[in-house]
């Protein structure tokens, strides 16, 4: 644009040659001066709208995802053998979790620090029956859960990866870790009809890890919808067990109870669970 007239020229131009009474050259004198302003004008305009693209990317990402949660490892493990249930080795501190397919939800916050990299808060809560079917055949005695379901929570923080694959389309990798706490069911086991044991596990919690895939679609500007699948492995730690014994002779009229503590001895259980989820996510 450096080789075309300015204002102050077109105009000195027009003044100057005011005297020649010619309209054709006065009418395309000011058609041009009008194209050359113009033409001006509009790259003012357009220059300083370059980068105006990467100033409307969505930097935070709020995700809410539910599906089955799949336990593998010790936590869905049926075999009693070595561990503390197996009456042959009482001394075992190692834990099964006789654990059944259960349901999974996260909710995560992510922050995107460039085009292709962020980090990511999670927490997540898996709830899997335990299975008293299963391990009363085990066993070899009636047995019963009074405390419900496992309950497994994660509480992770990492980092993930965008690859964007279309321009609705992104595939993301992620790696967390964290803290994961899980709760043993009480079970009450009926060696006979007049003794019944109960074992009751404290609350464990160990370091955690998990790696995740997802894809995700944008329905909107401000809307994904995703669909993810991730593990989560830790070794669980409880902090001990208390064991109470029950007696009752009811043609003698007698009842009784002693309680053993083993506070003292702590308890592993290795933990695993696939997490397939489907999802939302808000973008803002």
């Amino acid at each position: 644009m450096a080789l075309l007239p300015t204002k102050s020229e077109i105009h000195n131009f027009v003044v100057k040659y005011n005297h020649v009474n010619k309209k054709p050259l006065l009418l395309a004198t000011f058609l041009l001066s009008f194209f050359i302003i113009k033409a001006q004008d509009e790259d003012y305009v357009r220059s300083p709208t370059e980068n105006i693209g990467e100033s409307q990317v969505k930097k935070f990402n709020l995700a809410v995802s539910l599906g089955p949660a799949f336990p593998i490892q010790a936590f869905a493990s049926t075999n009693i053998k070595g561990s503390m249930w197996d009456f042959n080795s009482p001394d075992s501190t190692t834990l099964r979790g006789f654990a059944q397919t259960g349901y999974h939800f996260d909710v995560s916050l992510s922050y995107l620090i460039t085009s292709d990299f962020g980090i990511i808060f999670y927490y997540g809560g898996n709830s899997n029956n335990f299975d008293a079917g299963s391990f009363s055949s085990a066993i070899g005695f009636p047995t019963s859960n009074t405390s419900g379901p496992y309950y497994t929570a994660e509480y992770l923080v990492g980092a993930f990866v965008n690859l964007p694959i279309s321009e609705r389309l992104n595939f993301k990798l992620s790696a967390l870790i964290g803290l994961v706490t899980n709760t043993y069911p009480t079970l009450s086991v009926n060696l006979n009809d007049t003794i019944m044991i109960q074992r009751t596990v404290s609350g464990g919690a160990g370091l955690g890890y998990s790696f995740g895939a997802s894809l995700t679609y944008s329905l909107s500007e401000n809307i994904n919808i995703a669909l993810n699948c991730s593990y989560t492995g830790s070794t669980i730690n409880y902090a001990g067990w208390s064991e109470t014994d029950y007696i009752t002779f009811p043609s003698l009229g007698v009842t009784g109870s002693a309680t053993l503590d083993h506070s003292a001895a702590i308890g592993t259980m290795q933990t695993g669970i696939i997490k397939p989820s489907i999802g939302i996510e808000l973008k803002f």
